[in-house]
């Protein structure tokens, strides 16, 4: 199994993935400060970070695509073999992410540990799904690498 790593932008290189998040009535333009990405052996994990401060908290968009996943159109539904998406807002244990429910990402270039283009949009269930609240993303841009 490869665990490589590659942190794919700093402060200094930011925006690599951007989108508009609306949950529980609150609209959030997300726009990552570094984004990650990493194999775990059968899928692509992108983790991008928007860090806010006074008072410090940190929203996440984060995506499992599996490897050898060519350029293309991709439903976000939930999909046990497909590729997945999570939104995850300050202060949230993790089972209570978002997860996708419905949605779409469009990868331009087969994507890489050092280069993940697209776009993406979905509407998301927390992991808890006695909870209803829905987070839509939208607008959402993939631009990590092309710097």
């Amino acid at each position: 199994m490869n665990n490589s790593s590659v942190a794919t932008s700093t402060i200094s290189v930011a925006k690599e993935v951007i989108a508009e998040i609306f949950v529980e009535g609150e609209k959030f333009k997300f726009e990552s400060n570094i984004a990650i990405t990493s194999e775990t052996g059968v899928r692509l994990i992108v983790r991008a970070y928007h860090h806010i401060f006074n008072p410090f908290r940190v929203h996440q968009i984060s995506f499992g695509i599996p490897l050898g996943t060519p350029a293309g159109t991709y439903p976000l539904d939930g999909s046990v073999n497909g590729i997945v998406a999570h939104y995850t807002p300050p202060n949230t244990p993790a089972l209570d992410s978002y997860n996708a429910i419905a949605g779409t990402i469009t990868l331009l270039a087969p994507p890489s540990l050092e280069n993940v283009q697209g776009t993406f949009k979905f509407k998301a269930r927390k992991f808890d799904e006695t909870k209803p609240e829905i987070a839509e993303i939208k607008d959402g841009v993939l631009n990590i690498g092309s710097r």
